[in-house]
């Protein structure tokens, strides 16, 4: 595919941290069918499975994008993280070593100067504007659903004990729930955009990260001073960042984008279709709405809206005859009137004429009197469309019309066959949740087993065992741990109320 010149540049950096001894994280850019797409990906769960999920991941987004061109980025995005959810579950299912492995996932996708994006955990998007720094996404995390419901403040979440306990994640079960954009971001000259794991906002605060990113240096330059920061002030975990800059776009303001002309500018038409650019991919080594779920129905009414772009929405019937040439109108005539007659020879005319014409088998058709109006439709029907066939091959505007109905019709079967495979993929997928949550908690620097072990009500035999740990000094050498699924998190929470107030007695 080719794509028109982008409107931006763009830096990024990853870094192992000062704490960890793997990053897990992984990152890519890619030009694909869909647009620009920037991928950055937290990846956890024991040993190896963290960094093996995260890969997976972006290796899906990336390959579902390539694929087939969607007129809807918000869709194309939905179900390229569903797709990559799919990947890294299937892969776990398939290796006891890495069961219960997970990642994290923020995802953009540029057409022109519009912004689109999706996300699942507590990888995030920031947007600076006129110097001002926003964050577009909210965490999937237990604390979030505590600030969500007026528990806590947004100060109080940020030292919060379960800070790290996310809610969603991908991997962890045969279906995620994507959180997408509800509508794009109109970009001006000027603004930049932020993708970054949590090792970056749990050491920075977002007025620091709007102080660097609002410096005159290179976008590069940008990437790398917020992970190096980052590592001054602690470098806890794998950190890694993707800084957007859009240097070119339009310096009018985004609300010119509110007309109609405009917003279909930024459609298909800014893209060509033909065989993708081979994207660049960078290993890491080296509003409070509700989200916005793709209905399999909505993908009906899209091809719905397909026909109508192929066929007309009303056909005026005078145009329809001043398109037929003239002399058509005698044979249009003679045909009308040969197919009357045969119709009265057929049911009112004498037996022996019906015979020569329709063949000696005339009167076995209504030797059975309950099929004689059966057969007698099939025939009227089977001379219309004769009728019909040899009039369309006499007028090229009816040729025509017959040719889009038939484009037409086969788009909607081929989104209704899609739309039957969903439906079936859905349902197999749900029988197979097993209705258990897992927990994956994010390991604190200088937290121990015991202290996990306490938190969740789980010996630290089980989570040894659950993540494959030879001793519980390895903990070091992890950034998550999975607490096994037959523990729930209500019992975790009722023994460490009990632990606190015997405590608190004891005091």
């Amino acid at each position: 595919m080719t794509l028109n010149e982008p409107l931006f540049r763009f830096g990024n950096h990853t870094d192992i941290g000062q704490v960890r001894s793997e990053n897990q994280d992984y990152m890519g850019y890619f030009d694909t069918l869909n647009g620009h797409l920037f991928v950055v990906c937290d990846g956890m769960g024991g040993h190896a499975g963290g960094e093996v999920a995260s890969q997976l991941a972006v290796e899906g987004i990336r390959n579902f994008m390539q694929q087939q061109y969607y007129q809807d980025a918000e869709s194309a995005l939905q179900l390229a993280v569903q797709y990559a959810n799919q990947k890294v579950y299937h892969q776990a299912m398939q290796r006891p070593d890495l069961r219960g492995m997970g990642t994290t996932c923020v995802a953009v996708i540029i057409r022109g100067s519009r912004l689109f994006y999706a996300h699942v955990g507590d990888s995030r998007l920031y947007y600076l504007h006129q110097g001002s720094l926003e964050r577009l996404t909210k965490d999937h995390s237990f604390v979030q659903s505590l600030v969500d419901q007026g528990m806590i403040s947004e100060d109080e979440a940020e030292n919060h004990p379960q800070k790290n306990e996310l809610s969603r994640a991908l991997g962890t079960h045969s279906l995620v729930e994507v959180e997408v954009c509800d509508e794009p971001m109109d970009a001006v000259q000027g603004d930049i955009f932020l993708l970054c794991t949590d090792g970056l906002t749990n050491m920075l605060s977002e007025g620091k990260i709007e102080e660097i990113l609002a410096q005159p240096i290179d976008t590069q330059l940008k990437a790398i001073s917020l992970v190096q920061t980052a590592n001054l002030f602690g470098g806890t975990d794998n950190t890694t960042v993707q800084v957007i800059d859009f240097y070119k776009a339009d310096p009018l303001s985004p609300e010119r984008y509110k007309s109609q002309q405009a917003l279909k500018s930024f459609g298909s038409s800014s893209f060509t279709k033909t065989k993708p650019d081979t994207g660049g991919k960078y290993r890491s080594q080296y509003t409070s709405k509700n989200s916005n779920h793709l209905s399999a129905q909505a993908l009906l009414q899209k091809a719905k809206q397909k026909t109508r772009q192929i066929l007309p929405e009303s056909v005026n019937f005078g145009d329809l005859l001043s398109n037929i040439p003239k002399g058509e109108y005698i044979t249009f005539g003679f045909l009308s009137v040969v197919s009357l007659l045969l119709a009265y020879v057929y049911f009112s005319a004498d037996n022996a004429l019906a015979k020569q014409i329709f063949g000696k088998n005339f009167h076995s058709r209504f030797q059975n009197p309950q099929d004689s109006a059966k057969n007698s439709t099939s025939l009227m029907f089977s001379l219309e469309k004769k009728l019909l066939n040899k009039a369309i091959d006499k007028s090229p505007f009816l040729r025509d019309v017959n040719d889009k109905y038939n484009q037409a019709k086969d788009a909607y079967e081929d989104v209704q066959d899609t739309y039957n495979e969903f439906k079936t993929f859905k349902n197999d997928a749900l029988r197979k949740v097993r209705g258990v949550m897992s927990v994956v908690h994010k390991v604190e620097r200088n937290e121990t087993l015991q202290d996990i072990s306490e938190k969740y009500g789980v010996s630290t035999e089980e989570l040894m065992k659950a993540n494959k740990l030879k001793n519980a000094r390895d903990i070091r050498k992890l950034d998550s741990l999975v607490i096994p699924v037959e523990k729930q998190p209500k019992q975790a929470k009722d023994k460490q109320k009990t632990q606190d107030k015997s405590k608190s007695e004891r005091r």
